[in-house]
Parts: structure tokens; C-alpha cells; sequence
């Protein structure tokens, strides 16, 4: 109640991702091991309730499996355990696993996204793997403080829809994995409803505390 949206900026899917000597070659890899001996395989986030998180509870109820959570401090070293085969597989974002995916230290398996990234068009998504209507990502939004006069709203609408677009703006983000948005405060609003909706679902069914 505190802030009001402006504009959804831009969408950072999460990426099925696992180290360069993981036996795991696809998402069907993945079902068939995470089926095959409860929690088992284990995944890791940058830490309790943040998005590679939520990512692997919405996998793990979608797909009917049992996995670990195993939280880091950060984003860094839970890439890093991926690389060290310390984790089984991850759902992280482009932009976290970009240089170790380009030194050939990770791989990807799948988009966690209704479209590909441009920056890797040849990853399916999770629906082409084969879990139907799976997404998930971190996302940017503008916002300000509740009772900012309207037409200043508009106005930061107006000026960050204009640029998303611009050649040298999308293509660094196209780099890192983020698909522009540019949605207007209504639809930003109605975005972010469906958000916590979702994501309160998730946090409720997979008994999520952050203690």
C-alpha cells in the first residue's frame, strides 16, 4: 500500500540450468531422476523466498517431484555450486549464469518463459520440454510512493516506454536475458496482483517461512 506502480519495466526468466558434467541433458532428464529417489537431488537459490527459489518450489509442484532447497548467501555462490557439482540442477536467472554458460562451466536446458531469449535462442522453454504453462522469472518494476499526483505517473510511463525500445536499450538487455515490458500503470498494477497471487499459492503450499 505503500507504493503504486508506474511501469513493469522488464522480465528476467529463469533458466533450468546445471554444471558442465551433469548427466542431466534435458528436463525430461530431470523429471525422470527427481521421480526416482524424493529429495534426492537438490537445487540452490541466492536465498530463502527469492526467485531461484520460488522457481524451483513452482517446478517441484508442477512436476510432482520431491527436491532440496539449498539456500545461499547471494546470487554468486549458488552459481558457483552449480559449476562445483556441489547442487543438481538450478532456475536461475540469464544475467547470474551468462559468463559461466559462455566459459562452458553450466548449461541450459530450458526457459522457464512463454517465448525463448533472444540471447539464447536455441534453449527451449519449459512448455516445448514438456511442463505445460510453467513460468517463472525475476522482474523490474517502476514505482512510486501512494499518493503521487497521476499525470507524474503518466508522465514516467510515458518516458520509460519510449526508451525500452531504442536499439542500443534492448539490445543490452536482450544480452542479459531481460525482455523489456514497458506496461502501463494499470496493466503494472494488474501484473503485480496476479504475482502475489501466484507466489502466495506457492509459498503456502511448499510451507515456505523465512525463519
Amino acid at each position: 500500500k505503500d507504493l503504486v506502480p508506474v511501469s513493469l519495466v522488464g522480465r528476467s526468466p529463469l533458466v533450468l540450468t546445471v554444471g558442465h558434467n551433469s548427466p542431466l541433458q534435458s528436463l525430461a532428464d530431470l523429471n525422470t531422476a527427481a521421480k526416482g529417489d524424493a529429495f534426492k537431488l537438490n537445487y540452490p537459490s541466492s536465498g530463502t523466498g527469492g526467485p531461484n527459489h520460488m522457481g524451483g518450489e513452482l517446478y517441484a509442484m508442477q512436476a510432482n517431484v520431491k527436491v532440496t532447497h539449498v539456500p545461499y548467501k547471494g546470487s554468486a555462490p549458488s552459481v558457483v555450486s552449480l559449476v562445483a557439482g556441489e547442487t543438481d540442477f538450478g532456475f536461475l536467472t540469464a544475467v547470474t549464469i551468462n559468463a559461466q554458460l559462455k566459459a562452458g562451466n553450466l548449461r541450459a536446458l530450458a526457459v522457464a518463459h512463454d517465448s525463448r531469449l533472444p540471447a539464447m535462442p536455441d534453449v527451449p522453454t519449459m512448455d516445448e520440454a514438456g511442463l505445460k504453462g510453467f513460468m517463472a522469472d525475476a522482474w523490474f518494476m517502476a514505482a512510486v510512493p501512494a499518493g503521487t499526483p497521476q499525470p507524474i505517473i503518466d508522465r514516467l510511463h510515458r518516458e520509460i516506454a519510449a526508451i525500452l525500445p531504442q536499439d542500443d536499450v534492448k539490445s543490452k538487455l536482450d544480452a542479459v536475458g531481460v525482455l523489456p515490458a514497458g506496461l502501463s500503470p494499470q496493466a503494472s498494477a494488474t501484473f503485480l496482483d496476479a504475482e502475489i497471487a501466484k507466489w502466495r499459492e506457492v509459498v503456502k503450499t511448499a510451507k515456505i517461512t523465512l525463519d
